[in-house]
């Protein structure tokens, strides 16, 4: 299922995806709620549903919603190579390039 989150310019039916909803129904990984933000991610993602992806987790659930905004995906400074298409696999959390020393890192902050 894709759902838009966040305002994407259309009008008040599309300002929220209810996204504590969903996350409240994914009790016992009956269905996964991801934020795509590469179009590599998204991919792999779709891939990793359909066929259960090369690392074969057996994360294939029987429903999957996506709540990534569609801007994100056509945005030109978001973009994927491609090696990250025909090489790389659905990673959960990724780094951020900015970050030069993370053993710095003291806090995360998960919004």
């Amino acid at each position: 299922m894709l759902l838009p989150h966040g305002q994407e310019g259309g009008g008040s039916e599309h300002s929220s995806a209810r996204l504590e909803r969903f996350l409240q129904l994914s009790a016992e990984a009956n269905l996964q709620v991801v934020n795509c933000t590469t179009p590599a991610q998204y991919f792999h993602l779709l891939r990793r549903q359909m066929r259960g992806g090369p690392d074969m987790r057996g994360l294939r659930t029987p429903a999957l919603i996506v709540m990534s905004p569609k801007s994100l995906l056509r945005h030109p400074q978001v973009i994927s190579t491609v090696d990250d298409l025909t090489k790389g696999a659905f990673q959960p959390v990724l780094d951020d390039p900015t970050v030069t020393n993370p053993a710095a890192m003291r806090k995360i902050l998960l919004c």
